[in-house]
């Protein structure tokens, strides 16, 4: 809607309650959420269980449920709603692993580039970046941008306000700790 205000202000209304800004919010954010959600069903391969619309509604709703939350811009949004989708998908895939008889999370072969074993689950990688996370918290969120949302450097280093060679060292170091996890 032409006569909206712009996303940044929609959520800024929204976390003060109010419940139309929420609904004119949520219509305004849906379609890049779906973007990345489908950024994010790539990483699962064949046979998970979540379809996109899923996940941007689950992803949505966890969202909603930050507690006052004021957000400075669509950006910060989009970046935690990446990092709302990562843990709906993690949450997803430890189901499937504590299924009956065992359920077994699938083995994906996320990127290349860091796997120096083959394919990781996708439950296996995030213990690897929550361990990356303590070390350096900034390289934990470049590394769940690149690999669950599937973003390139520039594309993260728009997000995080930092300049392409910043992200390009970064990553450098994310590939580096994750094969050495492996080993």
């Amino acid at each position: 809607m032409a006569d909206d205000p712009p996303i940044t202000d929609l959520l800024n209304l929204a976390s003060q309650g109010d419940s139309g800004a929420a609904d004119r919010l949520f219509a305004a954010v849906e379609p890049e959420l779906r973007v990345l959600a489908r950024r994010w069903m790539r990483t699962q391969g064949p046979g998970h269980i979540l379809q996109t619309t899923a996940l941007v509604n689950e992803a949505y709703v966890r969202l909603a449920g930050v507690d006052g939350g004021i957000w400075i811009a669509r950006r910060q949004f989009f970046a935690v709603a990446s990092r709302a989708m990562r843990h709906v998908l993690i949450d997803n895939a430890r189901r499937a692993r504590a299924g009956k008889r065992g359920g077994g999370a699938r083995q994906y072969d996320l990127s290349p580039e860091l796997s120096s074993q083959g394919a990781l689950d996708v439950v296996e990688l995030n213990d690897i970046f929550v361990t990356l996370g303590e070390a350096d918290p900034e390289c934990e969120r470049i590394a769940e941008l690149r690999v669950f949302g599937g973003l390139d450097h520039a594309t993260v280093a728009e997000m995080l306000g930092c300049s392409l060679r910043h992200v390009e060292r970064k990553w450098s170091f994310v590939k580096a700790f994750v094969k050495q996890q492996q080993g």
